[in-house]
């Protein structure tokens, strides 16, 4: 089951901004995720205070994103600090 993967322009632009290639990382493993639902090696958590809203966690970096049917939209990509 692939989902279909929406980066809205604020999220690309965090993405970009991440130091260290963490941007990269992350959507790496975001991307891996839809292709792969099932793949155990990425961290995927569902986040308990709201609905369909998830995170990826790569390193010291969070993607949160919300899924919606057979899509997944980025929501926000910070450094765990600032992720909550």
């Amino acid at each position: 089951m692939a989902y279909d993967v929406v980066y809205p322009k604020r999220v690309d632009k965090e993405l970009d901004a991440l130091p260290r290639g963490g941007g990269a990382l992350l959507r790496a493993d975001f991307e891996r995720f839809a292709a792969d639902p099932l793949a155990p090696d990425i961290d995927i958590v569902k986040l308990k205070a709201m609905e369909s809203v998830f995170r990826v966690r790569c390193g010291s970096y969070r993607l949160t994103f919300r899924r919606e049917d057979k899509t997944l939209t980025a929501l926000r990509a910070t450094d765990r600090k600032d992720a909550y």
